[in-house]
């Protein structure tokens, strides 16, 4: 009589079997090496070699109004050397044919709106500030790129404020009472506003015309001393940021204004920095195995190998 192994007997064999098939240990790929086997090594430890680099340009232009803060000023930092940043804006009628009318209406004034981007304001707010701000000589281009190497020469003064202390979270309201934000208000010449208020009707009802005519303004910070502070303004918050010229009609106590923004125009950061005596300086172009250096704003990067 033939006896029949068991179920689990079966299984048992099985599992021995393959535990033995599975105990000599065979490289992957075995088959390939012609009988030979490879050999493994192991490492935790590997080199790394880090460059530091100075960034050649970044893209700033802004055509499309997506940016929500720009950096302006000069900051001395013992690390990074000396950083500075000029904000180069085009503006953008808020509609078209306002409808001035020298003959029948009254210049008053035209200042200048800039609205604070609180979180990319770095330095001493505590130190007195001087701001700029320039027409341009030539035309900013409204649907060109531009990078944070490029400038554009801005000779003509067309406003200041001088040893103001920022105050980029103090927060003050402009046009809606119940709607408050910080902000930077600068007075501009008088002869610039008389020139937007006397403009043709035909570059007033014409995008193209009017950036070709006003060309766009350069506007720039420093404190003239160490440390200093770099700034930042959100040039299209809508609320805030903008050119208003104010005027009224003849004979008439009713006050008017008319909006010239920075949201919808192109607009874009020039940066410079100066590494000579900074600790970050000594590094730039050399390897290091310990050290590395970051730093936005066509700053430095490294390379890693």
């Amino acid at each position: 009589m033939k006896q029949k192994l068991p179920a689990f007997a079966v299984l048992l064999l099985a599992s021995l079997a393959l535990w033995a098939a599975c105990t000599k240990p065979t490289p992957f790929g075995a088959e390939l090496l012609d009988d030979e086997l490879a050999d493994y090594d192991f490492t935790d430890t590997i080199t790394v070699l880090c460059t530091i680099e100075q960034e050649d340009s970044i893209l700033t232009s802004d055509p499309n109004s997506t940016a929500t803060s720009f950096l302006c000023g000069e900051l001395d930092d013992p690390i990074f050397g000396k950083s500075r940043s000029d904000i180069f804006s085009l503006l953008q009628l808020d509609f078209l044919d306002p409808g001035f009318d020298t003959s029948a209406q009254v210049f008053d004034s035209i200042v200048l709106y800039l609205r604070y981007a609180p979180s990319n304001v770095y330095g001493d707010t505590m130190q007195a500030q001087n701001l700029r701000v320039f027409r341009l000589d030539s035309a900013l281009i409204d649907d060109k790129e531009y990078y944070s190497n490029n400038t554009l020469p801005a000779s003509t003064e067309i406003g200041r404020v001088d040893g103001f202390l920022p105050k980029p979270n103090t927060a003050d309201s402009l046009i809606v009472t119940n709607t408050k934000a910080p902000y930077l208000r600068v007075p501009l010449d008088d002869a610039f506003g008389k020139e937007l208020f006397a403009l043709d009707s035909a570059i007033l009802s014409n995008d193209s015309a009017f950036y070709a005519t006003i060309r766009g303004i350069k506007i720039t910070t420093s404190a003239g001393a160490s440390p200093g502070a770099m700034l930042a303004f959100d040039l299209n918050n809508e609320a805030y940021s903008r050119i208003r010229l104010y005027y009224h009609i003849k004979d008439d106590t009713v006050g008017k204004a008319f909006d010239f923004n920075f949201s919808g125009a192109n607009k874009f950061v020039h940066f410079e920095h100066d590494y000579s005596g900074s600790e970050a300086g000594q590094h730039v172009g050399q390897q290091s195995d310990d050290l590395i250096f970051l730093q936005a704003s066509q700053g430095l990067r490294v390379k890693v190998q």
